[in-house]
Order: C-alpha cells, then sequence, then structure tokens
C-alpha cells in the first residue's frame, strides 16, 4: 500500500535525529513550557538580546557575584549607602592624632592637620581655642520677629523629677598652683515638671573665699532672692549720683539708703534737707530741715503731710527747735498744724515742748495768759465787768481784748490768780473785791472791806486764787465790784489776772 503522509503511528520512538530536523524548522510553538535546561543552551549564546528589560533580580545574582568592574561610574549615590558603613577605613586619609581636624585641599584630597587658630575639638568633645575674641559665634539671617539665634540645652530625661538641673554654663580658669578652678556658673533647675505646672529657677553661683560656691542671686516663679546661702555678701544699688543709693550690708544685717558703711538695721545718709514716704495724694510722713526766717534750724517727722492747691499742711509733727544764732539749744516740740508750711508757723503751732536748757514742759493745749491795764482808771460801784486792755503773754491767744473773754481750747483744771489794788478817797467803810464768772454766770468774789478814817486817801490790795475745772469751749470774764465811786485802780499790773492750765 503506498502512503501519502507520514504520521506518529508509523515513526518509532526515538527515531529523529538531529539530521532528520531541517534548520530553523523548531520555533516557540513546537518548545513545550520548562523543557528548556541549562544543558540545552550552548556556551556563549545567551546576549542581551536574549534577556528581557528588568528580569533579572536579586535572587537570580550569586552572593559576591557583583565586583568593582561589574559597577558602572558615579552609579552609586547617598541613598545607596546604609548608615554607618563609612568608616576612616572607607576614606582615601591616614590616621590623625588627638586635637587635629580633617580638612580636604579643594581637590577633593583629604588629610587630619593641626589647627593652628580657630578651633579645636579632642576625642572628648573639647573645644580649644587660642583666640582672645569671640570663639563661638551663632548668626541668625532671619529678619522675623521670631527669636533667634538659639543655644538651646535640652535635658532629655526618661524620668524627669524636680530639682534636675537642665543645663548650665561654668566658668572656669587657674588659680595658682592648684589647677582648674570653677569661679561660677549659671545654671537652670526644673523645679516643676507636672503637665500644665512647670517652674523654673535660674541660678548664679559665685565662689567665696574657701573654694565653694554659693548662691549670689536666684531667679524662680515665686521670688528674687539674692545670698540664698547667708553669705557675707552685700547687695548694693547705684545710681546715677550715689554709688550706694541701696545698700544690704550681709555683715553688719544692716540696711541703708546712701550710706556705704551702714552700722545700724536702717538708716538713711543724705545731703539733702528733706526726705519723705507717702501715697499718690503726698499723705504720709516727711522727715526733713527747715531753715526758717526767725532764725532756727527746725528738724522735723512729719505726719499727714499734704500738698493741696500749692500751699503745703503738716497735720503732726515732732520737731526739735535749735537757735540759728548759736545758742547751745535744742527744744523738742509736739506740733499739731493745719497751717501752711513755712516761716515760724511750726513752732507757732506747737502743742507740747520741752525746754532743753530748764526742762520745763508745756503740754498739749496749755493756754496761758497775764492780762491788766496800761494805766489808772476810776471804777464807779458796783459789780461791774472788767475788760483788760493788756497782756503779758498769751499763750494760745486764749484772752480776747475786744471783749474781755478767756476761752478755753482744751478741758481740765485752770488756776486762776486776782490782784486787786486801788484808792479808797471815800471816809467810811468800803467794799472791794474781784472775780470771774464762768460763760458769765456764778461769780467767783475774792475781796473784803477797807475803812478810810483819815484826811489822806487809804491805798489797799487784795490778792486771791482759785482752781476750776473748765471744759472746752467755756469762757471766763472778769468783775470788779466796788462799794465807793470814788475808788482809783492801779494800773501796769497793780490790778492784774493770771491764768494757767495745770493738767
Amino acid at each position: 500500500m503506498a502512503l501519502t503522509k507520514i504520521n506518529s503511528s508509523v515513526i518509532a520512538n526515538n527515531t529523529i535525529a538531529v539530521g532528520n530536523i531541517a534548520d530553523n524548522s523548531v520555533d516557540a510553538t513546537k518548545i513545550a513550557s520548562n523543557s528548556i535546561l541549562t544543558r540545552h543552551i550552548d556556551d556563549d549564546q545567551i546576549t542581551t538580546d536574549q534577556i528581557a528589560a528588568n528580569t533579572i533580580a536579586t535572587a537570580n545574582i550569586a552572593d559576591n557575584a557583583v565586583d568593582g568592574t561589574k559597577i558602572a561610574s558615579n552609579s552609586i549615590l547617598t541613598r545607596h549607602i546604609d548608615d554607618n558603613q563609612i568608616g576612616i577605613d572607607q576614606l582615601n586619609v591616614s590616621d590623625g592624632s588627638d586635637g587635629q581636624a580633617l580638612i580636604t585641599n579643594g581637590a577633593g584630597t583629604l588629610s587630619f592637620s593641626t589647627i593652628s587658630s580657630g578651633l579645636a575639638t579632642n576625642a572628648a568633645g573639647s573645644v580649644t581655642s587660642s583666640s582672645a575674641g569671640d570663639v563661638l559665634t551663632l548668626v541668625s539671617t532671619d529678619a522675623g520677629a521670631a527669636l533667634g539665634p538659639v543655644l538651646n540645652l535640652h535635658r532629655n530625661s526618661s524620668s524627669p523629677a524636680d530639682g534636675d538641673t537642665l543645663g548650665g554654663i561654668k566658668f572656669t580658669g587657674e588659680s595658682g598652683g592648684s589647677g582648674a578652678h570653677t569661679y561660677g556658673q549659671i545654671r537652670m533647675e526644673n523645679n516643676g515638671v507636672t503637665d500644665g505646672q512647670e517652674q523654673g529657677k535660674m541660678i548664679f553661683d559665685i565662689s567665696m573665699p574657701d573654694g565653694a560656691l554659693a548662691q549670689a542671686f536666684h531667679v524662680g516663679r515665686t521670688e528674687i532672692c539674692v545670698n540664698e546661702d547667708s553669705e557675707d555678701l552685700n547687695f548694693r544699688v547705684e545710681s546715677d549720683n550715689q554709688s550706694h543709693m541701696l545698700v544690704v550690708d550681709a555683715g553688719s544685717d544692716a540696711v541703708s539708703i546712701g550710706d556705704d558703711t551702714p552700722t545700724t538695721r536702717f538708716s538713711v545718709l543724705t545731703s539733702e534737707t528733706n526726705a519723705s514716704l507717702h501715697n499718690i495724694s503726698n499723705n504720709g510722713m516727711h522727715i526733713g530741715s527747715t531753715d526758717n526766717t526767725n532764725g532756727y534750724l527746725t528738724s522735723s517727722i512729719s505726719m499727714g503731710y499734704k500738698t493741696d492747691g500749692g500751699e503745703t499742711y503738716k497735720k503732726v509733727a515732732l520737731a526739735t527747735q535749735g537757735r540759728g544764732d548759736g545758742a547751745a539749744r535744742q527744744d523738742f516740740h509736739i506740733l499739731v498744724d493745719d497751717a501752711a508750711d513755712g516761716g515760724s508757723a511750726e513752732i507757732g503751732n506747737r502743742k507740747f515742748s520741752i525746754d532743753s536748757h530748764t526742762g520745763a514742759v508745756s503740754m498739749l493745749g496749755q493756754a496761758a495768759a497775764t492780762i491788766y491795764h496800761s494805766s489808772n482808771w476810776t471804777q464807779s460801784a458796783g459789780a461791774n465787768q472788767f475788760t483788760f486792755s493788756s497782756s503779758g503773754h498769751n499763750v494760745g491767744s486764749c484772752y480776747d481784748a475786744s471783749n474781755g473773754r478767756f476761752t478755753v481750747t482744751t478741758p481740765g483744771k485752770y488756776l486762776i490768780i486776782c490782784q486787786l489794788s486801788l484808792q479808797v478817797s471815800t471816809t467810811g467803810l468800803s467794799y472791794l473785791s474781784m472775780g470771774p464768772r464762768v460763760n458769765g454766770t456764778g461769780t467767783v468774789y475774792f475781796g473784803g472791806w477797807a475803812a478810810k478814817t483819815g484826811s489822806d486817801n487809804q491805798y489797799e490790795a487784795r490778792t486771791s486764787s482759785i482752781i476750776l475745772d473748765l471744759n472746752a469751749n467755756d469762757y471766763l470774764t472778769f468783775y470788779i465790784e466796788l462799794s465807793n465811786t470814788h475808788a482809783v485802780l492801779a494800773g501796769l499790773g497793780g490790778t492784774s489776772v493770771s491764768i494757767h492750765k495745770l493738767s
């Protein structure tokens, strides 16, 4: 039988050899999947043309298979290098010595070199400079209002607690042959770590003679304190004209204004004549000295000191009065003064005084007066008020000659002394007396009888005294009672009244 087509049924297994297959007759459709193995591929037969793009993965490359010959120039970037992988061995430079810095010549060559000026650091992180000027300068070119530049000392503790020192600046220098010594430091403490209640305290320490550091000054949330450690450390404030405007002397426990060596607990030393302690309305205390127009130098402490409408008033004052003529005298006075300040107003309104010569005390409101007539006069018979025209003295201006009244300003006991001197011109028995009335009533008479027996005039004198309890605003008037119309009373103190407050 003649065959027209050969199929697989007439071809024995393993009978088609290489010679039986025409060139280029086996294509991709004739090759079963996963059937080509390493042994099927001849050496040097696979080129870049046979490898599809992005098909070789990390797993396809054997360990240590990529060497320097396989890496293209300038192809390794920062992202290709893992952290902490480049050390001194990876740099084309020899080892340096302590204190040297790594520099470049500008052409890519690195080397270690000793810095002759500027900054240098050692392995411990200490920065050294041979410069006497600025060593480290932080510059910010920001033109905004934000804080800058900033040196931030951050203590990043995982367990912060009250009292932690957050950072500091020490000032260290050499001390003779003892080596380095800390002469001072600035440090910051954490005084509150609770959220929302954070508090800080900045402390300035200074070296004391024993070498230890002491707190000279600190600023906290609740206080500003000088000399926290109770050292012999003075506090001084200087003004434009005073080197010791305010001084706290630690050694003597004294405070002063204007005194560089205070010895008392508090003192004020000034060349000014006046000082004051007052509120915004000028009410308060005034301390000063004034040279008034009467030649008296008066030093005073005034309370209730007030300036109102251009006039100055001193409500209450303690004062000393010294003689401006050089006499050894320094009287003491308590003044109650509503009059304008200046002149002799202060001294004129004294209410309590001690005479430095005699020790005599003039008490508060101690009125006194001696009143009389300057010439002889004739008094008619009967009881008549008499107005004395003259006064030897009139302390407190209590006696008014226009109405003949002595008005009491301060209550107390008053001594009244009446002296009556007259000439009896009528023969026979005459009655004569004088005495005060209180508020116009209740006359108290001092006197007696006189008799004229001859042709000559009879001269009589009577002196009497009394103590009266008087109230403020009581007034005294004085009456003379005569039984004879022809009586001449002696003037120039012959007939007079003296009044003096006892208590």
